[in-house]
């Protein structure tokens, strides 16, 4: 009719059943671990990068957007001139991208140890953003030397439509991989 296990083999299946549900229960420890490893190395990435992202968009605001004619390719100046003060606060704001950005770099130490924890998708926004950040970074070092010439800061003088253009596309990108570390 029935038949009953023997005791020894029960107990031998009950011991193999714990050491599944114990391992099963580490490997879940471990993941989730890592997980929050990975979320809190993104953070201070995100974190780290904040100060200058924030600084662009008081630039690209300052500054202003590129205005949309068929011409600008043949003349990259735009129509309007701006004035000294604007030129005075695109000076300003340029020098403190670039104060935030050395600031960023004397702090790399952090952020590289928090790069090795990242995961494959987060890794490859963190490389992107810093390519986008870096060669934005040399555009904003030409506007602000432009911006400290003399007859710059006497007279004023037009925006360039190429760097108003390029300063919007750097800050959607580097807007966009900040968005995916998450």
């Amino acid at each position: 009719m029935g038949s009953v296990i023997p005791e020894s083999a029960a107990t031998l299946w009950g011991s193999a059943l714990g050491a599944i549900v114990a391992i099963a229960g580490a490997q879940w420890v471990a993941k989730e671990q890592q997980r929050t490893q990975r979320h809190n190395a993104a953070g201070l990435v995100r974190e780290s990068y904040s100060r200058v992202l924030f600084s662009l968009d008081e630039l690209c605001y300052v500054y202003g957007a590129p205005t949309t004619r068929a011409d600008h390719a043949e003349n990259d100046n735009e129509p309007n001139p701006l004035s000294c003060e604007d030129w005075a606060q695109i000076r300003d704001f340029a020098g403190v991208l670039l104060e935030n950005y050395a600031h960023l770099k004397s702090k790399s130490h952090r952020v590289d140890a928090a790069v090795t924890l990242l995961g494959q998708e987060e890794l490859e926004a963190f490389l992107f953003l810093e390519t986008e950040v870096e060669a934005m970074i040399e555009l904003v070092q030409k506007l602000h030397e432009k911006a400290r010439e003399p007859p710059v800061r006497m007279y004023g003088s037009p925006a360039s439509w190429s760097q108003r253009f390029a300063l919007g596309i750097f800050f959607n990108h580097i807007t966009t991989e900040m968005d995916k570390l998450t």
